[in-house]
């Protein structure tokens, strides 16, 4: 699918982004907003999309400026030079709080008229609204930020909103292991998501609302279970300190293939209720995703845990289909 992208501008230079197929419509805009992790908004932003849909199509249209601000009009040019380009996505960060523009919601129509999907993030600030992402006919994406996350997505079907539990999401996969906040990162998984193209309504959000999966790990009960720790950061003093106040690890040694080719030969892991993989890298790690896959699927009577989230929801949606197994991961 072709996704239209309004956002901020971007270099797209890392090498996450080897290989994806972006382009950009339309003029350079100063990029006064790249954060100090080296990354403009836009790229983040494009970056949880690829996460969940690696194969995505992104069209970027720079609109918003060094202040993360555009006009309405401009909003409503971007939308339409979308429409142009026979998008079958519009994924828009930016909205505008309270004022209701009537030339806004006919050009969101006619876009939903036309068969595009659109997804807008509505604002971080608790507002009563936000357009588009309030219209009717347009998907809007928020997060709520509990306390005590229980499950991670919901779906009002009469607001036409997707929910988060919590709007913290992790920039691991651009090697960053940390969280970042903001409705438009829960509006590109939104959008990555739904751009796989899974038939029904809300697609594969829908799927991962109803399955096992719509869940924050119950992190507590790591002490309770006798874990096989992995690290690729055995001998920091943190990480040790991490492992002795969240797990019960009898076992605690240093990530290895060797010990995951023994693992894919068979040999179960007897003695232990969780593996618990943790790994800060995830360049490091990313080669050893299909070995890992086979070391569940060979220890399905395990439960496998990780600290940062090396598998997108529709990997994890797909184990679990065919294998009836949850991979567990802290966070999104």
């Amino acid at each position: 699918m072709r996704i239209g992208v309004l956002d901020t501008d971007g270099a797209f230079t890392d090498s996450y982004f080897a290989g994806k197929k972006w382009n950009r419509h339309g003029q350079r805009i100063e990029e006064g907003n790249r954060k100090k992790a080296g990354f403009s908004h836009a790229e983040y932003v494009c970056s949880h999309i690829y996460k969940e849909n690696p194969d995505a199509e992104i069209l970027l249209l720079p609109i918003l400026g060094p202040n993360m601000k555009c006009t309405v009009m401009e909003l409503i040019r971007g939308i339409e030079m979308l429409i142009d380009l026979k998008v079958d996505i519009i994924h828009i960060s930016a909205g505008n709080e309270h004022t209701y523009h009537q030339e806004l919601e006919h050009v969101c129509r006619k876009a939903y008229d036309e068969g595009i999907l659109m997804i807008a993030a509505h604002s971080n600030r608790d507002v009563k609204a936000t357009y588009p992402a309030s219209f009717p006919f347009v998907l809007g994406v928020r997060s709520v930020d509990e306390k005590e996350p229980g499950r991670i997505i919901q779906i009002d079907m009469k607001k036409r909103d997707i929910i988060f539990s919590s709007g913290y999401f992790s920039i691991y996969h651009l090697g960053i292991p940390k969280l970042h906040h903001g409705n438009s990162f829960a509006c590109a998984m939104v959008t990555g998501l739904l751009s796989r193209g899974e038939a029904g309504d809300y697609g594969l959000v829908n799927a991962f609302q109803k399955s096992s999966l719509n869940r924050y790990y119950p992190y507590q009960e790591l002490k309770t279970k006798k874990c096989y720790f992995l690290s690729n950061r055995p001998e920091e003093f943190l990480q040790q300190k991490f492992a002795a106040q969240i797990t019960n690890a009898a076992v605690y040694e240093k990530f290895r293939p060797e010990i995951l080719e023994k693992w894919n030969g068979g040999n179960e892991i007897e003695g232990y209720d969780t593996v618990f993989i943790d790994h800060d890298c995830y360049s490091d790690i990313f080669p050893y995703k299909n070995m890992l896959l086979n070391c569940m699927k060979n220890n399905l009577r395990k439960e496998w845990v990780f600290r940062y989230p090396l598998f997108n929801l529709s990997e994890r949606m797909s184990f679990f289909r065919n294998h009836r197994m949850v991979i567990s991961q802290f966070f999104l």
